[in-house]
């Protein structure tokens, strides 16, 4: 009886890790390491910065909430003023008859 060979799939050797990283947490600190090709960083910050930083960006977030909504009020009282007059149509309407 004839061997049927089927290739075993093989990695291809291009394909090569390009990137790891890990955080570590050590009572106050943050520590994280990035391992690439290029080279290797890390940053450690305490956890009064990582609070300064996430106050930042939701104080970012907030900003931009709130610009969105000053710019919505006149159309969001147009709306309103639409919906007003639509229902004083309809009272007017139901009284007439």
């Amino acid at each position: 009886m004839d061997r049927i060979h089927q290739p075993t799939a093989q990695p291809s050797p291009t394909r090569r890790l390009i990137a790891t990283g890990t955080r570590l947490h050590l009572g106050t600190r943050t520590i994280t390491v990035r391992a690439t090709l290029a080279g290797v960083t890390g940053t450690i910050r305490t956890q009064a910065a990582l609070k300064d930083t996430r106050a930042t960006r939701l104080a970012e977030l907030h900003a931009a909430c709130r610009a969105d909504l000053e710019s919505a009020a006149p159309r969001r009282m147009q709306t309103r003023r639409d919906d007003a007059n639509l229902y004083a149509a309809a009272a007017e309407a139901v009284q007439a008859r």
